[in-house]
Order: structure tokens, then sequence, then C-alpha cells
């Protein structure tokens, strides 16, 4: 693998597309310089299941909400609170920013747009995964827009990862955790390693520990993860930090 090999975590992956803060996107750049971003296919998974899916599935409630759009927002926001259904709802903010108040159908339309546009644009900039030591096979998958009905993009992605038979995710972790930092996805970790019927849904539980440990040697990830940041030194990766948008807001 090449020294200027270059990876991102996947909540760097709006700001590498041009679709995050103007602060982000240029940490991003200093912490990349003129070094290309390189993309795994398990990443790409990950972008697909925090970002796209969670657009669609979004999108999917507003269509088929009938009060305000204030309303169906307050509530996703209260129901909803993970990672990923936030950085959704932060998208949906800057959209209302930009074009005003919007009904919910309306604003269904623009988010379907939009998380369609992102993952084109992801898949161009990033080009072809070209690591896969995990062999996701997730990751590969090329995901169909039907406009009228936004929700079948969950429902295709859920079935997917249903057929999956050839993932290898448990061969690149160690036997044991006790070198390795105590954070909550290494704690996470420990109860899953040796288990047999080892399923996405669990892959998706310690996402940062499949990132650290399928990175080259060779290779650098860029992140915003503290704990992420841990790992990899402790297991002999270059992870370099960078604030998350959170972290980057000036504070009064």
């Amino acid at each position: 693998m090449s020294k200027k090999l270059v990876f991102i975590d996947s909540s760097l992956a709006a700001a590498a597309i041009g679709q995050s803060t103007t602060a982000q996107r240029e940490a991003l750049r200093k912490a990349v310089g003129k070094r290309g971003i390189a993309c795994s296919t398990f990443l790409r998974k990950e972008f697909i299941w925090r970002l796209v899916k969670e657009a669609f599935s979004t999108a999917n409630v507003l269509r088929h909400w009938d009060g305000d759009t204030s309303e169906c927002l307050e509530w996703l926001n209260q129901d909803f609170g993970g990672r990923s259904s936030k950085n959704i709802l932060t998208l949906v903010a800057a959209i209302l920013r930009d074009k005003g108040e919007m009904k919910a159908s309306e604003l269904s339309t623009e988010l379907t747009r939009i998380g369609s546009a992102i993952l084109r644009e992801y898949d161009r900039r990033m080009g072809s995964p070209k690591h896969n030591r995990a062999n996701c096979e997730l990751g590969a998958i090329k995901v169909v827009v039907d406009w009228r009905r936004p929700y079948r993009v969950s429902q295709e992605l859920e079935e997917a990862e249903s057929k999956v038979t050839a993932c290898r995710v448990t061969e690149i972790f160690p036997g044991s955790v006790e070198a390795l930092p105590n954070t909550k996805t290494v704690k996470k970790l420990e109860k899953l390693i040796g288990q047999l019927d080892f399923r996405c849904n669990k892959c998706r539980t310690i996402g940062d520990a499949v990132i650290a440990f399928e990175l080259p040697t060779r290779a650098m990830l860029v992140a915003c993860d503290r704990d992420l940041e841990k790992l990899g030194k402790a297991i002999s990766k270059n992870v370099v930090y960078v604030d998350s948008i959170r972290g980057l807001q000036p504070r009064n």
C-alpha cells in the first residue's frame, strides 16, 4: 500500500464531498493535504447506513405526515435521537434555511433527491473501494432509488443484510482485547469476540474497531473520534484526529 493512501471516518464523508460546514471541510483539507482520499468497502457501507439509509427513512416519514413539518421534525428529534438521525436532521435544517418553509411532502421529495445525489457524489469522488480486508458485502451494494417509494431503499438494504454469507470481519480482530484501550467500542468488541453467529447488526455496533483493524499499516485514517484515535495508537495504526462539526463551532 502507498504511504499516500488516506481513508476517512464515515463522520467526515459529507465534508469530503463538500456537504458539511466550511470549518470542517477546511479541517479535513489540512489533515489530508495534497493526498487523495481512498474509500474502503466497509467505510462505504457505513456511509450508506449512517446517512443515505436514514435520509430515505426520514423522507418516508415526512411523505406520510399529515401535520405541520415542524411537528414532524420535533417528533423525529424526540423519537430517533441516534447519531445517524441527528446527521439527517442537521441536513434537513440546512435545506429549510436555504429554501424556507416547506410542506412535509415537499421536504420528503427534496430529501430523497439529496440522499440520492450525495451517494452519487460520494462514489464519483471516492471511486471504487480500494480495500476490503473484512470482506464486507454490503458496502458494494448499488443503491437504486424509486422516487415514489423512498422507503424501498431501507427495505432493500435490510434484505441485503439478511443475505450476507461471506463476511470475514471476525478474522481481523485479536483473540483478546487485553492490550486495547478501555473504550465503549472495545467493551462491545470484547463481548462479541469468538461468537460464531456474528451478523451485520452486531458489526454496526463496533464500526470503529472494524475501521481501525482493517486499516492498512502504511495508510492514514482521519477521524472525528478520540476513542478511534486511542484504538489506532494501541494497534500501531496512523489515526489523525480532527474536530467534529460541534467541536468546531465557536464557543461563547
